[in-house]
């Protein structure tokens, strides 16, 4: 009867510590836990960093591209993002699905987002105030937009308890400039949100995110497309490049500053992701050029999503020859 007391309790016990672990340490090693309805993951030894470029609404690609991996059960092992790459990196590091991220982008989601009041609103209510300021020799915040909102919509879509870098459960870098150094900084740990928000404040249109003395702002102006920050050397690099295609527009003229600063901004993002291409094994390149960087709307989302897939199965060839070759 006593070992039959004891050996109950030790069974007892036994449940108690299984319970500890399986509810309590173990959801604490990652943000989300792996989705059931994945393909089971590619037999391969070889790893995969994936590089998303910055982008603006052309970045939406990002989310077909990610959805035609998950599909396929090919596994990602690091992301490495600029701007709207760091943001649609983070959450996917973060376990959430490329269909969640469509649905946080609807309606204006992410259009709010980077643009919580209409520019031209922005502007009437900016440009006086930043003048008075400069009369009364005071100092006004550089930007347009505080960039908080950024941050703000990161928090409301990530995983409940995913706040800082180094909790991801694929490792994540957010790639900024610090404007007093002009260095590129690849941020791996850290308040997960802050550092998306940085990666995207485009200059002049946000505030720069003041961080152990740096000022940083978006990671394109020196590394669009960030193959250089990716740590596994040894790695199959799969980089997404958003700005591969120029071609000439089909318009006369650029009858506002926006669609000026547009195709200026794209100019520049095609050349700068044209000296980090190289370092990339595999680049993915869908035909986005026709949205402008601004274009926030449901109607461009699908078009651009659809545009990710398209290029994602283009290169799903080249990529498992690469994964399964010695």
């Amino acid at each position: 009867m006593a070992d039959t007391l004891f050996n109950a309790k030790i069974s007892h016990a036994g449940f108690c510590v299984l319970f500890y672990i399986f509810y309590f340490l173990v959801p604490l090693s990652a943000c989300a836990a792996p989705d059931e309805n994945v393909l089971p993951p590619t037999k391969s030894s070889k790893k995969i960093s994936l590089v998303l470029a910055g982008g603006g609404a052309r970045g939406f690609a990002h989310i077909g591209v990610l959805k035609v991996l998950k599909e396929e059960g090919i596994r990602v092992d690091s992301i490495t993002g600029t701007s709207i790459g760091a943001l649609f990196g983070a959450l996917a590091a973060a376990g959430v699905t490329p269909d969640e991220m469509k649905s946080a982008v609807l309606n204006g989601g992410l259009r709010n987002a980077f643009f919580p009041r209409p520019v031209v609103i922005q502007e009437l209510l900016y440009f006086p105030r930043y003048f008075v300021l400069r009369i009364l020799q005071f100092k006004p915040a550089l930007g347009l937009y505080s960039g908080k909102s950024i941050a703000k919509f990161m928090r409301q879509h990530l995983p409940k308890g995913c706040t800082k870098i180094e909790q991801l459960s694929i490792p994540f870098a957010a790639v900024c400039v610090d404007l007093k150094s002009g260095e590129p900084v690849v941020q791996i740990n850290g308040d997960l949100s802050k550092a998306v928000e940085a990666s995207c404040s485009v200059p002049f249109i946000y505030q720069p995110v003041r961080q152990d003395q740096r000022y940083l702002v978006d990671g394109g102006i020196s590394a669009n497309l960030p193959t250089g920050a990716v740590r596994d050397k040894n790695s199959v690099v799969v980089a997404v490049r958003l700005h591969g295609f120029t071609a000439p527009k089909k318009r006369t003229g650029f009858d506002t500053t926006m669609e000026y600063a547009n195709r200026v901004t794209s100019i520049l993002m095609a050349s700068i992701e044209e000296k980090s291409a190289p370092d990339a094994d595999i680049l993915i390149e869908p035909e986005v050029e026709r949205f402008d960087l601004d274009s926030f709307n449901d109607a461009n989302l699908q078009t651009a999503i659809d545009a990710g897939k398209t290029a994602t199965r283009k290169i799903l060839p080249q990529l498992r020859q690469i994964l399964e070759s010695n």
